[in-house]
């Protein structure tokens, strides 16, 4: 993925092939994928599951040329490079008509570096006046675009629009009253260039040190949304992995509840295992009569109101270490209830009475007994006596 751009089918075929194995979708043995791709690749720090994005990848493993390219001046390959193929001194001014097969996919990526490097003028002769970036942290074509639509010098140099300290260029068409105080804007931006012997040099904007990485263009590039508040912090719980995918999946609405299952098509009863209501993630898990009793003696124990709704118990992963019990809890009794819903309809298992819940969350209590730091093991050691004794106490009747 470092030497050639990938044709969109053969990174389709990949992904497909990537995706069947996570969701364990295979010929014989069909299963939903319970989210897109596209969500599936985000970063986990950015609200998704962490898989890599492969055509991002290969952009930025194809941009570690374009970094080789410009510390290697005077080398071999450079030189061949340079004569076969380079007919402007800056990278980012060259077009990519009839290139080999590698310069093509190199020249893709400059797409997206060209953003990520700024230049130090030095002798102006490489930089280019609108479209390279070398005030603040964007090109003058973008910070001026109204100025760069009409202006005829395009992709010149800066040592051939600054001269003798002035700015020489022409516009096809007069100023509005608003576009002349963007040009006084524009000649007080200039007037900063002092052009030198020095030969024009670029830093990268994402690294502390000014030299490309490819990890640090991946975190830029596989950004596209807002970052949501809570997800991330999922996989902060000290839990089973697959107990951390499950409430990533809760988090995100992609659970197999019977209201999704209907967007997919799939025609089920629609009502909840445990009640006459429709059943859909907030109701299943905080507003049904089972979640709400589960909440109840979570709430209880832990002395403070909890599992009133989504953000109750999500609030608090934001800080692991202050509320590490608590969030241990909060993810038993959701998997819980997850796992007796799912045991009434994939093993008919038939409803008794509140105890079997209680039980089942005492269970796993137990097995998770490993996970438990040292910090929090007496409070799950005090959670699960309180739990049975919950589960052992006679039935109330109101």
């Amino acid at each position: 993925m470092s030497f050639f751009k990938f044709p969109k089918w053969a990174l389709d075929l990949i992904n497909s092939h990537m995706a069947n194995c996570l969701w364990d979708d295979y010929e014989g043995h069909s299963k939903i994928h319970l989210a897109n791709w596209h969500l599936v690749c985000m970063k986990k720090e950015y609200g998704g599951l962490g898989v890599p994005n492969l055509r991002d990848l290969n952009l930025c493993l194809l941009g570690s040329w374009i970094k080789r390219f410009i510390s290697d001046e005077g080398k071999l390959w450079h030189l061949l490079i340079d004569r076969k193929y380079v007919k402007s001194q800056n990278i980012f001014a060259l077009h990519h008509s009839h290139k080999s097969t590698f310069w093509k996919g190199v020249l893709w990526a400059t797409q997206a570096l060209k953003f990520g490097y700024r230049w130090m003028v030095g002798n102006g002769k490489k930089v280019r006046f609108w479209e390279d970036t070398w005030f603040g942290t964007a090109p003058l074509a973008v910070l001026f675009w109204d100025l760069y639509s009409i202006v005829n010098e395009k992709g010149k140099a800066i040592s051939e629009i600054w001269v003798e300290n002035e700015l020489r260029v022409s516009f096809r068409r007069t100023f509005s009253t608003d576009m002349w105080q963007r040009w006084l804007e524009l000649v007080e931006i200039s007037s900063s260039i002092q052009l030198n012997d020095e030969m024009d040099s670029m830093i990268w904007q994402y690294e502390p040190s000014g030299v490309y990485s490819t990890q640090s263009l991946y975190v830029v590039i596989n950004f596209r949304d807002v970052t949501p508040v809570y997800i991330p912090a999922v996989w902060n719980l000290n839990i089973l992995p697959r107990v951390q995918v499950f409430i990533w999946l809760l988090s995100n609405n992609k659970l197999m509840t019977k209201d999704n299952l209907k967007i997919r098509g799939v025609e089920k009863p629609p009502h909840c295992m445990f009640c006459e209501e429709i059943e859909t993630i907030p109701h299943l898990f905080f507003d049904c009569i089972v979640a709400k009793s589960c909440w109840e003696m979570t709430s209880d124990f832990l002395g403070s109101k909890i599992g009133q709704d989504y953000e109750s118990i999500a609030c608090k992963w934001l800080s692991s270490k202050k509320f590490g019990a608590t969030n241990t809890i909060s993810a038993i009794v959701l998997w819980s209830i997850w796992l007796i819903r799912n045991n009434f309809i994939f093993r008919k298992q038939s409803w008794k009475d509140i105890r079997y819940v209680w039980w089942t969350i005492l269970k796993i209590s137990r097995n998770w007994k490993p996970l438990y730091k040292e910090s929090i093991s007496t409070k799950m050691e005090q959670w699960q006596t309180y739990v049975e004794q919950q589960a052992r106490a006679p039935l109330r009747i109101k």
